[in-house]
């Protein structure tokens, strides 16, 4: 579970959540690993400079800050090989506490993303069949119930106050591939917002919900995925980063400037961090780790928790 939560992308996300506009976001890397192994710790990127949070010897990833609560909710493996939401509040202050386990409930909980108002949180459920759903928690993992449940493989929840009202944004694959989906936040009103046969995921909506950064895979090239965006009604939908440039691109969340933030490949499977406009142009490098910010792929399979980002 956990090898396949972490294939092809290094995890990370806003800062601030969906609300935020700077550049101040956390991400995950293994830059600080030992020879030989592969430990992901959370880190802090906050204009220009990065810091390490976290120095568990577990993987860590999908970090979500909560700047209104002062906490930071992100995904730590259990004993039993499964994946637990956990907190640490108080910023550097505290020890991690695993926050959730609902009795007789799935084998692994990922993916948390703050409500607009930051009071709840959305995660992804994984049942252990291939199938898995969205739950809404409290901040102490008070179980508030199923959101989205269907036979398919659900992942990415987002949330926005965008122009038609507060929305959660997810991904499926009920149609035979992963396509974008959004509803209200108790899962009414569903709508598809991506209709075709390539692999799409990893939407992050912008700061003021107008528009969503999404991944989308190349249909000639299965090892490559694109920077895509468009309105938060699904409507003119826009590829951003150059249809040449090979490799690996997640989407993950927003910088200021209304700029993208992106996962990269440099090459070899080096991840890194980076930014580009919803227009495709003044494309940065953010964060550049030295070939650490990364993870070894075997293969090219579209995995669609690799454009999480996940955000994140």
């Amino acid at each position: 579970m956990l090898n396949r939560t972490l294939a092809l992308s290094l995890f990370v996300t806003l800062l601030l959540g969906a609300s935020a506009g700077a550049q101040d976001f956390h991400f995950i890397s293994s830059r600080d690993s030992g020879a030989g192994d592969l430990n992901y710790e959370i880190y802090r990127y906050q204009n220009g400079t990065e810091t390490r949070v976290t120095t568990t010897p577990v993987i860590e990833q999908h970090p979500i800050w909560s700047g209104l609560n002062n906490q930071l909710f992100f995904v730590a493996p259990t004993p039993q090989g499964s994946e637990i939401v956990t907190l640490l509040p108080f910023l550097g202050g505290m020890q991690p506490l695993p926050i959730l386990n609902i009795t007789g409930g799935p084998e692994s909980y990922s993916h948390p993303f703050l409500a607009p108002d930051e009071l709840s949180l959305f995660i992804v459920a994984e049942l252990g069949t291939g199938e898995s759903m969205i739950r809404r928690v409290g901040l102490g993992g008070q179980d508030l119930g199923v959101i989205v449940a269907d036979p398919s493989d659900v992942h990415s929840p987002a949330t926005a106050n965008t122009p038609a009202g507060p929305k959660l944004y997810y991904s499926s694959n009920r149609d035979g591939d992963f396509e974008i989906y959004r509803c209200d936040l108790d899962g009414n009103n569903t709508q598809p917002l991506t209709t075709n046969a390539i692999p799409d995921g990893g939407a992050m909506p912008s700061p003021d919900g107008t528009k969503i950064a999404f991944t989308r895979q190349d249909p000639f090239d299965q090892c490559t995925t694109h920077v895509w965006v468009m309105d938060h009604d699904g409507q003119n939908q826009n590829q951003v980063t150059a249809p040449g440039a090979n490799g690996k691109k997640f989407t993950f969340g927003w910088a200021d400037n209304n700029q993208i933030l992106y996962v990269c490949e440099s090459g070899a499977n080096d991840l890194q961090i980076c930014t580009v406009g919803t227009n495709g142009l003044n494309q940065n490098l953010l964060v550049n780790g030295g070939g650490h910010d990364r993870y070894e792929v075997a293969d090219c399979s579209w995995d669609h928790n690799a454009a999480d980002l996940f955000a994140s």
